[in-house]
């Protein structure tokens, strides 16, 4: 006679990203469809290992988030009180480079941002192909990058490379 036990397996991780414009790092938050989840996970390219004793395995981490500022591969499973691990779920997140700038005073490329008070300074930014570039000028509202900008007096600028499903840059 043969017998067998079977066990259900815990939901698998669901990852969430939270980004805030012009800011890093990103907020990565696991949660399951089962009550009471704990969460395993690697950054390292590993699959996560919850041990007997229910203490994460070597290079492994619980916590129900984690923090990336690079481009990191995560490795996440979950387990409840009763039920087998779940499957492992992995995700790269890429994070996009930081956009060129370059500067024209007068319509003559310069290798420095600086102007007299009667030039007209313009500012262009570049990223790759895909992504799109948020600014804040001076504290303004954050705006679309879309044009290049018209620059007459001391700005502050900040600017950030954004793209749906990867991090966004420095």
């Amino acid at each position: 006679v043969y017998s067998a036990s079977y066990m259900r397996k815990t939901a698998p991780p669901q990852l969430n990203i939270t980004q805030n414009e012009l800011q890093n790092p990103a907020l990565l938050e696991f949660s399951s469809d089962t009550p009471g989840a704990v969460f395993y996970y690697t950054l390292n390219n590993n699959v996560p290992e919850r041990l007997e004793n229910g203490q994460p395995g070597e290079n492994t981490f619980t916590g129900s988030q984690v923090t990336l500022t690079k481009t990191s591969t995560v490795q996440v499973l979950a387990w409840a009180d009763g039920l087998a691990n779940s499957d492992v779920v992995s995700e790269t997140f890429e994070k996009l480079p930081t956009p060129e700038i370059s500067f024209a005073v007068n319509g003559t490329p310069s290798v420095h941002p600086f102007f007299d008070k009667n030039d007209q300074g313009t500012l262009t930014l570049t990223t790759m192909q895909g992504a799109r570039i948020r600014y804040q000028i001076t504290g303004d509202a954050i705006q679309l990058y879309e044009n290049p900008l018209n620059i007459n007096q001391t700005t502050e600028i900040r600017f950030q490379a954004q793209q749906e499903g990867k991090l966004h840059s420095d």
